[in-house]
């Protein structure tokens, strides 16, 4: 029974997935095209109880900490895709489809921005004057 399926690597042409089983046991699935990924996912997701967390280069100061990813969420993330648009653009490509395909199945997002905001000052100001920036 698959455990935990991860999105290591994506474009706008393809996908890197792995997959981890309940017995231990991995398996990578490289390069595949969007057409692939959809049946790949319609075969080892469909029908069992899961959840979708998708991870979000991007959330500004928006979003920070995890969040359900409703109708209103989602329309403000693509209008906010324009922040990191080699990455937010085609996670949401693919937080459209899983949503519209599988509506049942709970999506939820994590943010790259949650942790750029707790990091301390002194790790993210630059050691010059403020006029010079």
């Amino acid at each position: 029974m698959l455990y935990r399926g991860t999105l290591l690597k994506s474009d706008y042409n393809t996908i890197t997935l792995k997959l981890k089983y309940s017995d231990g046991t991995q398996q990578m699935v490289s390069e595949i095209n969007q057409n692939d990924f959809e049946q790949l996912f319609k075969k080892l997701f469909y029908s069992k109880e899961i959840i979708i967390i998708h991870r979000i280069v991007n959330g500004l100061n928006k979003f920070i900490n995890p969040v359900f990813l409703n109708k209103q969420v989602v329309q403000e993330l693509d209008r906010l895709g324009e922040y990191a648009p080699c990455h937010n653009p085609f996670a949401l490509q693919i937080i459209h489809y899983l949503q519209s395909e599988f509506p049942d199945i709970p999506n939820f997002a994590v943010f790259d921005t949650s942790f750029h905001n707790t990091i301390p000052e002194e790790s993210y100001k630059y050691d010059i004057p403020k006029e010079l920036v």
